[in-house]
């Protein structure tokens, strides 16, 4: 399974072309709430910011891939698995 990076959210929520497809098959996960000290480690750690931290903690605790063109995950490679496009 993947995490997809929130550009796809954009999309449907600001209701654009192709909305309808990345609607399908889409899973809306959140972080347990045990686990957000994690945010905290990762922060520090990786130097990533909230919301890369956020989407690294998910990928983890959930097993998922991240799927992205944010070259700031190039830090995260030793934590979660990336696909890059």
């Amino acid at each position: 399974m993947f995490l997809v990076d929130t550009n796809i959210f954009l999309k449907i929520l600001l209701g654009q072309r192709k909305k309808e497809e990345a609607k399908k098959n889409v899973e809306i996960l959140s972080l347990p709430q045990e686990s957000y000290p994690e945010l905290v480690t990762l922060h520090k750690k990786l130097s990533l910011d909230f919301e890369d931290a956020y989407q690294c903690a998910v990928a983890n605790v959930f097993d998922l891939t991240i799927v992205t063109m944010d070259e700031d995950f190039v830090k995260a490679l030793d934590y979660v698995k990336v696909l890059f496009l």
